[in-house]
């Protein structure tokens, strides 16, 4: 490792905090379906020509965010037309109090990217489009003044990403959109506590009605990939069927409306009063477990070593294992303090470092391998394999066996993600997890 390194207008309404604490907002509040409009960005009633055919709607669900690929086959019974399409992203405008940030007067053209939206892409039949970025504003009866005593905490806008897509008569058309975003979420400030919301993905399928004729088929897969399923609740309810890690509803002949609006669950946190005490979703676990670090290999290189103490140091740097090739078989064991009841652990995977951009870290951390798998051995008892997503935000990986009385806790290598430049394998940080039995009864009585 070289370290030289829908526009909805009833949906999204504000969160509120009281006189107590004040909340910031981040995230993604819903992406939808493409939206059809006219040449001034004005909603078509109905477009009179163009109908969706079938609509592929596949989710990941990552610790952190979603990865989307949405496919559309259009078909068009006209005449040769250029149809505008509209891609709603309804954003969280953070802001701990008050009236929050003027927004552009809609129709505006945006410069830059979307908020909250990343690597969006949309392409016909192959050939990807260009797109341009207008504010919307925000819905209808979302700004809320604040009333004595009171905080209002987030203002939601709606941004478009337009394009056009040029139909030959009588035709059928693919669109394919691909794009990631984080999860809704809120924080909360009280005096005694921080709480967080339940982290959330909501595709808004009711925008897409406004073409002509229902959907004749659609397939939505909600696939959990860095994140538990047990943990993830969907709505509308009784829509999805679960088979293995993934959720899947499969619709013909409908016009979606806002009861057809998905919204999921995909990270059910609440950080509960005292830093420590986790609820996930229905189970309390104290984390990060005291313990001490140990290696049978770490990465010296010009003079800066990844040690396994950078395990447990939290984020800032990471391990590295220091030996020939992708490390396959390196461990590091984690020896606990006090043995407890371990449910599972926290693990950010890849290179980390303090300091620089986004887009560097991100490349630090695609140029080093990451780790694919991982066999846990608790104390002597028989060891598991667990799969390891491939992303930085840290992912809660469970014991699948259920929680176990541990003293010392070892982590091998078993498979990795290969870096696009060097094969040394790089952990950020690792979390023990302590299921306890019921609520801390300190807690209780604040």
């Amino acid at each position: 490792m070289k370290t030289r390194l829908c526009l909805l207008l009833t949906l999204c309404l504000p969160h509120l905090v009281h006189a107590n604490g004040a909340a910031f907002g981040s995230g993604n509040d819903a992406t939808g379906g493409l939206i059809s409009t006219d040449s001034k960005l004005r909603l078509l009633e109905e477009h009179p020509t163009v109908s969706i055919q079938s609509e592929n709607l596949h989710v990941r669900l990552y610790a952190g965010h979603a990865m989307v690929d949405l496919t559309y086959k259009f078909k068009n019974d006209g005449r040769k037309t250029k149809a505008i399409v509209g891609f709603p992203s309804i954003g969280t405008e953070e802001s701990p109090a008050g009236p929050g940030p003027e927004l552009p007067p809609l129709g505006t053209k945006l410069q830059g990217n979307p908020k909250d939206l990343d690597a969006y892409t949309i392409s016909l039949n192959g050939k990807i489009l260009d797109w341009r970025l207008y504010s919307m504003g925000h819905p209808d009866n979302v700004g809320v003044t604040a009333k004595p005593g009171q905080w209002v905490d987030m203002f939601h806008s709606t941004q478009w990403l337009v394009s056009e897509l040029p139909l030959a008569g009588n035709s059928e058309n693919a669109v394919h959109i691909t794009y990631s975003c984080p999860y809704e979420l809120t924080m909360g400030l009280f005096e005694i506590s921080t709480t967080f919301s339940d982290a959330t993905f909501a595709y808004k399928l009711s925008t897409g009605r406004n073409w002509h004729g229902p959907i004749h088929e659609g397939h939505v897969e909600i696939e959990c990939i860095g994140v538990p399923a047990d943990c993830v609740t969907i709505a509308p309810q009784n829509r999805f069927k679960r088979v293995g890690d993934s959720f899947i509803w499969e619709f013909a002949e409908l016009k979606p409306g806002t009861e057809d609006d998905i919204k999921v669950i995909a990270d059910p946190r609440h950080e509960k009063r005292r830093e420590g005490y986790i609820l996930y979703p229905d189970r309390w676990y104290f984390s990060p477990v005291p313990c001490t670090a140990t290696a049978s290999s770490e990465l010296n290189e010009d003079g800066r070593r990844f040690t396994a103490r950078n395990l447990t140091n939290g984020l800032g740097s990471c391990w590295a294992e220091g030996v020939e090739g992708d490390g396959i078989g390196e461990s590091v064991t984690l020896s606990l303090k006090k043995a407890c009841k371990i449910g599972g652990f926290s693990l950010s995977n890849g290179f980390h470092q303090k300091g620089g951009s986004p887009q560097e870290l991100r490349a630090l951390y695609e140029t080093n391998n990451r780790v694919a798998e991982l066999e846990i051995k608790v104390d002597e008892k028989p060891s598991f394999r667990v799969p390891v997503p491939d992303q930085s935000a840290p992912s809660f990986i469970r014991f699948p066996h259920g929680a176990t009385m541990a003293h010392q806790v070892k982590l091998t290598i078993a498979a990795v993600y290969r870096g696009t430049k060097y094969r040394d394998t790089c952990i950020g940080a690792i979390e023990l997890r302590q299921v306890l039995t019921k609520e801390p009864q300190d807690l209780q009585a604040r």
